[in-house]
């Protein structure tokens, strides 16, 4: 009698700078994944848009890279989960066609229409959304297509989220799930419906979005079309999902309230569970596959994506690995001999909710090199993590079993950094993103296992515990107090000059 073969769904994340596909057996464990980068645009300085005809072939690649790679054959692939990143809105016109790019959710150009928001309506929408109006959210993106491209909005009958419009792409249907629909600030969290108030402020008709089941929830099959494109059998199941951080979150086993996790992304942030919503201004709040428990996030806009960009700015004729990355930042001091780096490259989060912030290398002398940025810049985004964390101080006093995942979390230097700036415990799971979060989700939703839960306890990755260097934190201590002076002193500069002229080409 032959060996049984392995039967597998693949986890889809379209993330904000790449797109990452995973195998993951029916024991829960990630067999194999493979990723694909394309482009974000950047026509004017603070805006952030892509052209989502490049998804699905960056997906489809990734997904026949990953098939090809591992051998897995088209049969042994039972269901696919979908994910993306949040506020990223799609429009589409009444036969389907795509209407323009799509703003990112780092995006700042609408920070006129958020301002007025605020002011006018913003403690209603935060009793509405459990969320305060800012530039990240779809509302204002909205409203700023609605105002400065009148033609465009005129012909939008359809608005969908990124990964929903992945799986309409996929199956046909428009549907969500309550995390994307929070993200999009149109959605009545109490109501569990899209808020005709909301809806209103653009000009909007509920049934222009999507219809919202659970993220465990078949959305539908998979199209001839598409199968094709990704080398995979008609028919097969297509699993909801969820938003990246929370599907990632998810992934890392966090179960309980006070369960912490730190996101080492394009962005950053520390992801706290709650056994129910407390709304704050400066916190985002998403609701948890796993219900009723909600998703607290003090998240920052720069984190990874900054290392990005200093890697390539610095040496843009080569490409330079993460590992020779880590290795000349190993080679400074902590402290990177007084050179502070901001990583407010398209402004900041938490705790300011500032568009008009920017980054900035402070302290620069003849004795800093190459290597020195590549310190600075992870400290940086350390500085930046332990700055949203101090948001959460009244909502979780104590900090434990703190998990580092995202793609930073592969860095055993970086997070030895953000375990010493923080002088806390820490363990890096690198195995831990958002494609096998939600590929664990589908499990649950092709009966694979009989509960969320269940399927959640399958996750099977290892973590690497590091604790603090208290000389180094002691270090990081003095520098994190003249990294908020720093703040404090260019902070009025950048308010001053900036305005807000991100409206206006």
């Amino acid at each position: 009698m032959g060996k049984m073969r392995d039967e597998f769904i693949i986890g889809m994340d379209l993330g904000t700078s790449s797109c990452k596909v995973c195998a993951v057996n029916f024991a829960g464990r990630k067999m194999a994944q493979h990723s694909v980068d394309y482009a974000t645009l950047v026509p004017h300085a603070g805006w952030a848009e892509q052209d989502p005809r490049h998804w699905i072939p960056a997906l489809s690649q990734a997904c026949r890279a990953l098939l090809e790679k591992s051998s897995i054959s088209p049969d042994q692939v039972k269901g696919i989960g979908l994910s993306a990143a949040a506020h990223i809105a799609v429009l589409l016109d009444r036969e389907n066609q795509l209407l323009r790019n799509a703003i990112l959710w780092l995006d700042q150009r609408a920070s006129a229409q958020a301002d007025k928001l605020s002011h006018e309506l913003g403690q209603e929408i935060l009793e509405l959304t459990n969320n305060w109006v800012s530039t990240t959210w779809t509302l204002p993106h909205l409203l700023w297509v609605q105002e400065r491209e009148p033609e465009v909005w005129q012909k939008v009958r359809h608005i969908l989220l990124s990964k929903d419009y992945v799986g309409y792409l996929l199956t046909g249907s428009r549907v969500t799930d309550p995390s994307s629909a929070t993200s999009s600030m149109l959605y009545d969290v109490s109501r569990q419906a899209w808020s005709s108030k909301l809806c209103s402020l653009a000009y909007l008709e509920p049934d222009y979005l999507p219809e919202v089941l659970p993220a465990n929830a078949q959305i539908g099959t998979l199209l001839p079309v598409a199968a094709q494109q990704f080398g995979l059998e008609n028919g097969i199941p297509v699993i909801n999902g969820s938003l990246d951080s929370t599907a990632e979150t998810f992934c890392a086993k966090l179960t309980k309230p006070g369960d912490l996790a730190i996101r080492l992304a394009s962005a950053g942030g520390v992801h706290l569970l709650l056994n129910q919503a407390q709304p704050h201004p400066k916190l985002i709040t998403y609701p948890y596959p796993i219900p009723p428990i909600w998703l607290v996030q003090a998240g920052t806009n720069s984190c990874a994506s900054a290392v990005q960009w200093i890697r390539k700015a610095l040496n843009p004729s080569e490409d330079i690995s993460y590992d020779q990355w880590d290795n000349l930042s190993s080679k400074v001091e902590p402290g990177a001999q007084g050179l502070i780096f901001h990583p407010y490259l398209s402004g900041e989060r938490c705790p300011y909710w500032d568009s008009r912030l920017r980054a900035s290398f402070v302290g620069l002398n003849f004795n800093h090199g190459f290597n020195h940025f590549a310190r600075a810049v992870y400290e940086g985004c350390a500085f930046s993590i332990k700055d949203a964390l101090l948001m959460l101080k009244d909502m979780c006093p104590v900090l434990n079993d703190l998990t580092i995942i995202g793609g930073g979390a592969k860095s055993k230097h970086w997070c030895s950094i953000v375990c010493d700036v923080l002088g806390a415990g820490v363990a890096r799971a690198p195995e831990i993103d958002s494609a096998y979060g939600t590929a664990l989700i589908g499990l649950n939703g092709l009966g694979i296992y009989s509960t969320i839960q269940e399927a959640q306890s399958h996750a099977d990755f290892e973590k690497d515990c590091l604790n603090p260097n208290p000389e180094n934190h002691n270090l990081y201590q003095n520098i994190f107090v003249t990294y908020q002076k720093i703040h404090q002193a260019l902070r009025p500069i950048y308010q001053h000059e900036s305005g807000h002229n991100f409206n206006s080409p």
